[in-house]
């Protein structure tokens, strides 16, 4: 089904593979038109459903995370953007059904980040912070601007995030295991692995398709190439 908006001319980005209790998964992403006002959406047996935040429409919506248990589904995402507030905001929704969630609520302000269980994860230039219960872990990412960060879902403390370096210019996505503080640097048929989601052996990436840099289309990737970075920071014990 994401090929025939592909068809249609929207742009996808930003996927997240959320898995299912009853096996298989859910994909994720956000969307836009030529109004590149972007909109959370989900692709569910062959067809695609927009997810209704309860804001705004003039909203940016981007950045997608989400996790089921026994009280229902729980997304976070990040929004904002309006022509009254050009700030950006780390929101929650919960909900027993994907068609049907709560209004989403304001976490804090923020450009990228999520929130899984108890746990806030942020970023802002040159760092990534990690916030759960009483602990706080800062990881450096030096000269770093961060255009999303996510996690592995049936490996939440691997953290995902897309980095663009403000020195080099390069635009990478980095691994970073909070375990043992080992970072990769990910790449997906030969480039970086931008914005991109992993779910055992399923990956897929945001792939620029046109001039535009953020005129892209979430991607299956075919070839995966994991390169050792650096060790450093603060781990979970």
């Amino acid at each position: 089904m994401i090929e025939f908006m592909h068809d249609r001319g929207f742009m996808t980005h930003m996927p997240f593979l959320a898995p299912l209790s009853s096996g298989g998964r859910i994909l994720f992403f956000c969307c836009s038109d030529e109004t590149r006002i972007w909109k959370l959406v989900y692709e569910e047996n062959n067809d695609y459903f927009r997810i209704e935040t309860g804001l705004p429409e003039d909203t940016i919506e981007c950045s997608p995370t989400a996790w089921h248990d026994d009280e229902g589904w729980h997304i976070s995402f990040i929004g904002g953007f309006t022509p009254e507030c050009r700030d950006y905001f780390l929101y929650r929704m919960d909900g027993t059904d994907l068609r049907r969630m709560a209004p989403a609520r304001q976490v804090q302000m923020a450009s990228v980040g999520f929130v899984y269980k108890n746990r806030i994860v942020y970023g802002d230039q040159n760092k990534i912070v990690f916030k759960e219960e009483k602990r706080t872990i800062i990881i450096d990412v030096p000269d770093s601007y961060l255009y999303r960060i996510s996690y592995c879902p049936d490996n939440p403390d691997l953290l995902l995030a897309s980095v663009h370096n403000r020195v080099t210019k390069n635009v990478y996505l980095l691994e970073h295991d909070l375990k043992t503080g080992i970072q990769n640097k990910i790449e997906c048929d030969g480039v970086a692995a931008y914005k991109c989601a992993i779910l055992g052996n399923e990956m897929v990436y945001a792939n620029r398709t046109g001039n535009r840099f953020e005129q892209r289309q979430v991607t299956v990737a075919h070839d995966v190439k994991r390169t050792y970075l650096r060790t450093v920071g603060e781990v979970l014990t």
